[in-house]
């Protein structure tokens, strides 16, 4: 059995990981050992466990994936649904440790986005904190939890930093009374019942205190509410969102209390090849200055949507232009939903699993974002999944290759332990034994042979200059 890192660190997901220092963020965020399995095995095991399996129960039940970890599936679970851990912590050191990375490369804006999304529950009943949920997508209510989502971009690249899993008024199922108030976990359940917009100003609050960088919150027309306007200006951050077309919403412009229907008389034609109608600055019922910035909608070019900005010395093709990196987390969410399993890995009924596996795929994420930026082509999601997926199917092969050239290694010690050569031929099977390996190496493709000397150890070196294999024993 295989029961050390060494199974993992041969993929350029866990690699990824290494970069971004994890072993040392996990020991700051509580992570211990569970029943004599180092935490790093244990975290590696869940994270790459949605690659290859439907989940950790699959991964733990075939006999390939439990040769990685080497532990139950118990294993897993008490590391899911432990209260004491710091899931949100661990989230925001990680996106913070990217964000460092990538920053210094890019001289563009940066932004944070927020959003949520439903992580639906369909068939549960007994679900820790479950409540029906007006899904804006299908228009109807659904069981499931809301995944508020704070991410950050440059444009290029869009990391998730932190999450919040809320519950509607209508929940189904209550939570336990027997969590420590003083746990993690039980913040998190207290946490779950209180209103969007409050937990949104939150995780900005942590972002920003974390050391991450922004100039702008980007939003869509939900969250732009005067109310969240004036606390993210609070934090001197500047707002850019969607505005709802709303007869009942006013704006003060020249003294005038006027809808958005109405400003958009006020503005002058613009050219009919234009996408920008025009822009007014206005003020807010609390008194903040703002820009409306009047666009063409693209499924129906007679309508028109309204993007608000706080910051005054942007002009209307750069308020457009920094708005359309909102769009990015809807990629994140896809990418989460589809290929990360959000809604479907987890089958836990308790709350602490759903923030466990919620904080996994922002994990998997930034994990994979990170191996995009260092790919020397731009990758999407998709891809990089794709190949970390290849990679940890290729690990069986590479571990079982790595045994034969031990066996080969160590031969001539045991033929000369078992008395079958003399003590002083041992250096003339050693040769015999390169000669053979060499005749090997050279017989196979070049493909291979590269395969090969990148997941074997370093006793094996290939010389270019000599064209030939040399092995220390």
């Amino acid at each position: 059995m295989i029961n050390n890192i060494s199974s993992f660190s041969n993929n350029s997901f866990c690699g990824a990981l290494k970069d971004l220092s994890f072993g040392r963020l996990l020991n700051s965020c509580g992570f211990n050992k569970k029943r004599d399995v180092p935490i790093l095995i244990v975290m590696y095991g869940l994270l790459t466990a949605v690659f290859n399996y439907s989940g950790i129960h699959q991964k733990t039940q075939s006999r390939k994936g439990y040769s990685q970890c080497n532990c139950t599936d118990q294993v897993f679970y008490d590391i899911t649904s432990n209260p004491k851990l710091n899931w949100r912590k661990l989230c925001l050191l990680l996106a913070q440790k990217l964000i460092l990375k990538i920053t210094p490369t890019m001289t563009c804006a940066k932004c944070f986005v927020l959003d949520d999304t439903i992580m639906e529950r369909p068939r549960s009943k007994k679900v820790e904190l479950l409540s029906r949920t007006y899904d804006h997508v299908s228009h109807r209510q659904v069981k499931g939890f809301t995944n508020l989502l704070l991410a950050w971009t440059d444009g290029l690249s869009s990391v998730p930093v932190i999450n919040a899993v809320v519950s509607s008024s209508k929940i189904i199922c209550p939570e336990r009374n027997d969590i420590d108030k003083r746990t993690h976990g039980a913040e998190r359940r207290k946490e779950a019942q209180k209103k969007k917009t409050i937990l949104a100003v939150k995780l900005i609050k942590e972002a920003l205190n974390a050391g991450i960088i922004a100039s702008y919150v980007l939003m869509d027309s939900w969250f732009t509410e005067v109310p969240l306007i004036s606390a993210v200006k609070k934090l001197n951050l500047h707002v850019i969102g969607m505005v709802k077309l709303s007869q009942k919403r006013f704006y003060t412009y020249q003294e005038k209390q006027y809808t958005l229907h109405q400003l958009r008389k006020k503005i002058k034609s613009a050219s009919r090849h234009s996408n920008i109608l025009g822009s007014l600055q206005v003020k807010l019922k609390t008194g903040i200055k703002a820009k409306l910035v009047y666009v063409v909608n693209y499924n129906n070019r007679k309508q028109f949507l309204v993007i608000l900005s706080t910051d005054l010395t942007l002009s209307d093709e750069e308020i457009v232009q920094t708005y359309g990196k909102r769009f990015n987390i809807e990629q994140i969410f896809k990418s989460m939903k589809h290929l990360l399993k959000l809604t479907k890995e987890n089958q836990g009924r308790s709350f602490d699993s759903t923030i466990a596996f919620s904080s996994l795929s922002i994990i998997r994420v930034i994990a994979m974002e990170w191996i995009r930026r260092t790919e020397s082509d731009p990758a999407t999601m998709g891809s990089i999944f794709n190949n970390v997926k290849d990679t940890l199917e290729d690990l069986p092969f590479t571990v079982a290759l790595q045994t034969l050239l031990q066996r080969f290694f160590s031969l001539p010690d045991k033929l000369a332990a078992a008395g079958a050569i003399k003590q002083g031929c041992i250096d003339t099977v050693k040769a015999i034994v390169e000669n053979e390996i060499n005749s090997w190496f050279n017989a196979i493709s070049d493909f291979i042979r590269d395969f090969c000397l990148r997941f074997t150890n370093d006793r094996i070196t290939y010389d270019q200059v000599n064209d030939k294999i040399n092995i220390s024993f």
